[in-house]
């Protein structure tokens, strides 16, 4: 994303501006590098302007708009909704695959291609 110096001049406002960007940048899961930056973060003007550029640059490090890089990837799926399941291809051991991590009770066709590519490998063992 290109931007020009007129859409980064919410910068200039922040509370931030002057601190020492390693506290903004502490190590992953510093608490007490991140409770700070927080607070640095809680009272400030153009907070919904630095939360929007980290999500819209995929900003992945540091404390942005007063979230953290875990909050953050949270407010992403959020805002995607719910997930989309991938539809199963039946008759397949993938299928199959595909009911048990949906926690799923298998169908017939899965179940069936399931065995049929277990004796297959079974027979190609016994072969070697």
């Amino acid at each position: 994303m290109t931007e020009t110096t007129h859409d980064l001049a919410w910068r200039e406002l922040g509370n931030c501006v002057g601190v020492d960007p390693d506290l903004f940048f502490g190590g992953r899961g510093d608490n007490k590098s991140h409770a700070a930056a927080k607070a640095v973060c809680a009272g400030c003007e153009v907070r919904d302007e630095c939360l929007a550029y980290a999500l819209d640059n995929d900003e992945r490090f540091g404390i942005w708009g007063g979230l953290s890089e875990r909050q953050r990837r949270a407010l992403r799926r959020e805002r995607k909704g719910p997930r989309v399941l991938r539809p199963i291809v039946h008759g397949t051991e993938g299928g199959y695959r595909t009911h048990l991590r949906r926690g799923e009770e298998a169908c017939e066709a899965c179940l069936v291609a399931s065995r049929v590519a277990h004796r297959a490998r079974k027979l190609s063992e016994v072969a070697s």
